[in-house]
């Protein structure tokens, strides 16, 4: 038999459900006591492997595993280091939009990516990021929402819905790409940011991932925002 196993997660608690294409085999929730993003993505891969091992039998396969993720920015350093920060912005950033919008820049921003900015858009929360903490932006190499951090480890693509990429504030889209006038508000290189795709983050695991944790290899890992 196959079964899927979805994962619903806030900055607090996740709820867990397996199922197969007949019924909900279980539901359970978990509260979370750490809000370290590597500690959170550690903690559901665990329980992923855990639903693995004890509740699918050997002649059953977790042919899904699909997580749906609140929204978060960040800031990570090279490849296997720690994450450089998690950017939820504090009383600061109003000062940073406020700034922005003073000068004209903000609203140009806005217009083309087609929201109204506050103090938890990434670019503000990014803006804030350069001039509040400067030895963590020089050590920064990229920045990306909590989802393409999953997909990275589950998928290995560094990629993220175009839906998601307009909540970003660095998005133009009149030209569907990242807006030239954003990257250069924040010292953001394009580079620096995932790739825009129109397909949802969904694929087979990554193989040595799989590996690692003695999981099927042909298993499919779908990654979501909220």
């Amino acid at each position: 038999m196959d079964y899927r196993l979805q994962f619903d997660v806030t900055e607090t608690a996740y709820t867990a459900r397996l199922t197969t294409e007949q019924e909900v085999v279980k539901t359970w929730d978990v509260n979370l006591v750490t809000n370290n993003i590597t500690e959170i993505f550690a903690r559901l891969i665990e329980e992923l492997v855990m639903v693995n091992n004890t509740l699918i039998t050997k002649q059953d396969h977790l042919t899904l595993a699909e997580f749906k993720l609140f929204k978060r920015w960040l800031a990570i350093e090279q490849p296997g280091l720690p994450i450089a920060g998690v950017l939820n912005g504090d009383g600061s950033a109003m000062k940073y939009l406020e700034a922005l919008r003073m000068n004209g820049i903000g609203g140009q921003l806005e217009r083309k990516d087609g929201i109204d900015f506050d103090a938890q858009t990434p670019l503000v929360l990014t803006l804030q990021y350069k001039n509040d903490q400067e030895r963590a932006y020089a050590r920064t190499v990229k920045y990306e929402d909590l989802s393409t951090y999953f997909a990275e480890q589950l998928l290995a693509k560094s990629v993220i819905e175009r839906s998601l990429a307009t909540w970003t504030g660095f998005y133009n889209q009149a030209t569907g790409r990242w807006d030239r006038q954003a990257l250069a508000v924040t010292g953001v290189a394009p580079e620096q940011l995932p790739e825009i795709v129109d397909t949802p983050l969904l694929g087979r695991i990554e193989a040595n991932f799989a590996g690692e944790y003695n999981l099927d290899s042909a298993m499919q890992v779908k990654v979501m925002t909220k």
